[in-house]
Parts: structure tokens; sequence; C-alpha cells
């Protein structure tokens, strides 16, 4: 069965049929007629194969009027089968009439697995409200259309505050055009009715009939822009300044741990995350290096301050240590100095025995 009717498709389609409600009249056992005169059936469902047949029996034909029989012929048989789900409910206000006129009709495939219970797969959901009967959507179109709407609203608002956002260095972003701003043509003019090397005429200079020229006569746009040269805003020029400083002190510097390279619109990394990460660790544990290096030299420091004694003891050991040393030198020197002079008489030899 084709999802679309005329080229439009079922779940936007109202239909309705005065001829054949008429006929039938809309009660329980008149819901499945109307219903095969709608777009929404399909004729080789187990509907339609029934009502082929009720058209050359006449069993057939009582059985197909009467919902009881059909439903119960219809569940007994596998297949696509269309089967009246809801019926109007009592309404609570009288004055809305007997009941709510809303029949719910479903779609859906039935599989006989006996001993078991039959499987059933739901296609879909219609429901009939008045003469007008509708195809309920799924739930898929549902949430693409809440999710279609909430992007275009996404994307309308996206354009309209994409201009929004200014940049100037002593401001930094607005969204606020300035106050006041010198126009190029304003700054030209500036420029050409003041020269750095040009005199003022003197009085007597002047003739007395003389006439100002067209180019020399002082014009709204120059008033304007003197007065904008005037009122301008010095942090601007002051952060315009320090910018060039800047670029010239630090132009080929970055702050950035893993700054980027290439051109607008194909930025790439100049390293990757593993060797900036193996960078940083580095310089940590250099700094770590540097910290207890400096600790060591600060207690060493404090501890030749703390004992200024011990040191001097120390000092004083090494020296006496030193004396006695060349003390013993010089009485090996001397003992060896006697036992080879020839002057020194010799001790007589012991006689063997």
């Amino acid at each position: 069965m084709a999802n679309t009717w005329n080229g439009t498709p079922l779940d936007e389609v109202q239909f309705r049929r005065p001829d054949v409600i008429g006929w039938w009249g809309i009660n329980e056992n008149s819901i499945h007629a109307i219903l095969r005169e709608t777009p929404f059936f399909d004729p080789t469902s187990k509907n339609g194969l029934l009502w082929k047949q009720a058209e050359v029996h006449p069993p057939i034909w009582e059985m197909c009027t009467n919902r009881q029989a059909f439903e119960t012929r219809l569940k007994q048989m596998n297949g696509v089968e269309y089967l009246i789900v809801g019926e109007p409910q009592p309404n609570t206000d009288p004055a809305l009439g007997p009941d709510t006129g809303i029949w719910v009709i479903r779609k859906q495939d039935r599989r006989k697995r006996p001993p078991q219970a039959d499987e059933i797969t739901v296609l879909a959901t219609y429901y009939m409200v008045g003469e007008n009967m509708y195809q309920a959507p799924s739930v898929y179109d549902i949430v693409g259309n809440h999710l279609l709407s909430a992007m275009n609203s996404l994307t309308k608002f996206t354009q309209a505050a994409a201009p929004l956002p200014l940049y100037a260095p002593a401001t930094g972003y607005t969204y606020f055009p300035p106050a006041t701003a010198k126009s190029l043509a304003a700054s030209q003019a500036l420029t050409a009715t003041s020269r750095e090397a040009s005199t003022a005429p003197t009085p007597a200079e002047i003739p007395p009939t003389a006439t100002l020229e067209p180019t020399a006569q002082p014009t709204t746009s120059t008033l304007e822009s003197k007065a904008t040269t005037k009122d301008a805003d010095p942090r601007a020029q002051k952060a315009f300044y320090e910018s060039l400083h800047n670029m010239v002190l630090y132009g080929d510097e970055y702050m950035d741990e893993n700054p980027l390279r290439g051109e607008p619109g194909n930025f790439t990394f100049s390293a990757t995350k593993h060797h900036v990460r193996a960078k940083a660790e580095a310089a940590e544990a250099a700094k770590l290096k540097e910290a207890e290096l400096a600790r060591k030299l600060e207690e060493a420091r404090l501890a030749a301050k703390a004992t200024p004694f011990a040191s001097a003891a120390a000092k004083k050991d090494e020296e006496e240590k030193t004396k006695k040393k060349v003390r013993d030198k010089i009485k090996k020197r001397r003992s060896k100095g006697l036992a080879t002079n020839p002057s020194t008489p010799a001790s007589p030899a012991t006689p063997a025995a």
C-alpha cells in the first residue's frame, strides 16, 4: 500500500466521505465498512479478502457487517488486519453530546504460534472523529519534526547574532557599536585642509574684498572631523602603541604551550599532546630540582652560621695535627743524623759465646 494519497502523505490527510457515512451510518458494525472506502485501507489485507468474498457469498456479507463476528474471524487468520481498539467514551458534560465520538483503529500483523500466544506487530494507528478519519503520526515523525523546528530556530538565532560582536583594542568585545566613529571622508577632509609646513597669512596680506574659495570654506564634515579628533578616547591610542611595542618585542614568541601554525582555515598544532605533557613534566622536574638544590644550600648556610665555635675547634685541631706531624719529621731527621756521625764511638761488639 502506498504511503501517499494524491501526492500527500497519509499522516497529513483528512478524509471524509459523507455519502458512505450517510449510507452506513456511524456505529460499531459500520466502522469497518467505512474504513474500506478510505485511502488508509489495504485491499490485500485479511479485511480486504473477506470483503471481496462477501460480494459473492451472503453469509460472509452478514459476518462482515457484524463487528464481533468479523473481528473473531480475523483473529483466527495470519496476516495484516484492521481491528477496532478504541470506542467512544461518555462525556462528563451533557452539552457536548452523549459520547466523544472517537473511534481508534489499529493496523497490525498477526503471526500464529500455537500453542503460544499470537505475535502481533503494530503497523499503524487511525482514528475517526465524527465523520473525519486521520492517520496518527509515528513517534519518529513527531520527534523529527520537533528537532527540525529547533534546528531552524537555532540557525536563525546564529545568523542574527553572528554580526553583533564588535572588537576594539581599548574596549575588547562588545555587542553595541561605539557612540562616535571617525569616518574616512572626514579624516581625508581634515588632512586636506591642514598642512604641516604652511603658514597663516597676516591680516595685511588679505585684501579687503577677498572672498574665501569654495575649497577653503570650513565645511560641516571638516568641523565634525575636528570635533571627533578632539574628543577621541586616548585609551585607543595607548592600546595601539602598546600593541605595536609588544609586537616588536615578542613577535616571535608564543604564550601557548602548544602554539598553532598554518593559515586561517587550516590551523594545526605544533606538537602532540604527549609531547606537550612530557615537556611540561620536564620543566616541572627541573623546577623541583632547582628548589631542592636551593634548599640544601640554605640548610648548609644556616648550619655553618649556627655552629661557628665548632668550626673554629675543628680548624684548631687540624692545625695541631699539622704541627705534630712537622715535629715528628724533625725528630726523625735528627735521630738519623746522630746514627751516621763518624766521631761517635761505636759500641763494642758482644763476644760470641
